[in-house]
């Protein structure tokens, strides 16, 4: 689902989604759409419980529980994947 901001100005997009496997596995989400063509950026994800963890990308949270990831500025400004879990 496409949304933008009350001025017009910007872009996101909803998603949601659920693995036909695992139902309590599943994904809701918010990109930003930059309108320069670099691609969405990933604000948001929520996420169900999906086995362990990435230990190259997050590995102080396993994922074996209910959890959240959220951008942060850092990790944008560095040009690497933005988002990391939230405790």
């Amino acid at each position: 689902m496409r949304l933008k901001s009350t001025d017009g100005k910007l872009e996101f997009r909803a998603f949601m989604r659920r693995s036909g496997d695992l139902p309590e596995n599943f994904s809701v989400g918010l990109a930003f759409l930059p309108k320069d063509g670099t691609g969405e950026v990933l604000l948001l994800r929520c996420n169900g419980p999906h086995g362990g963890y990435n230990d190259s990308f997050d590995p102080e949270h396993p994922h074996w529980d209910f959890h959240v990831h959220r951008a942060s500025a850092e990790m944008i400004e560095a040009g690497r994947r933005p988002k990391r879990r939230q405790p």
